[in-house]
């Protein structure tokens, strides 16, 4: 990510995080899951829920001041997200909560 523009890196995160926060707010809109499901990932969620909407709303601001380490652990944190399978979300509900 070095060698790229902070437009550039702008242009690739941005649909990442958009697909990212997708399947996050599949997981947060079942909230007769969200509240049977284990506190710890819960909190981990809405945690992560947070992490990226922050992000995502300023990434225009943050992409020049954001290093390549932090670039490659965001990209490392899609892929992984982008992983885990939803398939019957509401049968597998904690397995996918766990997984994240």
């Amino acid at each position: 990510f070095k060698k790229l523009s902070p437009v550039d890196l702008v242009g690739i995160f941005k649909p990442k995080l958009t697909a990212v926060r997708t399947r996050l707010q599949a997981l947060t809109e079942l909230e007769e899951l969200l509240n049977r499901a284990n506190p710890d990932h819960c909190r981990a969620l809405l945690h992560l829920v947070s992490k990226v909407n922050r992000f995502l709303n300023r990434v225009d601001d943050l992409a020049p001041v954001t290093t390549d380490r932090e670039w490659q652990l965001l990209d490392w944190g899609c892929k992984a997200i982008g992983k885990v399978s939803f398939k019957q979300l509401r049968k597998n509900y904690d397995r996918v909560l766990a997984q994240l």
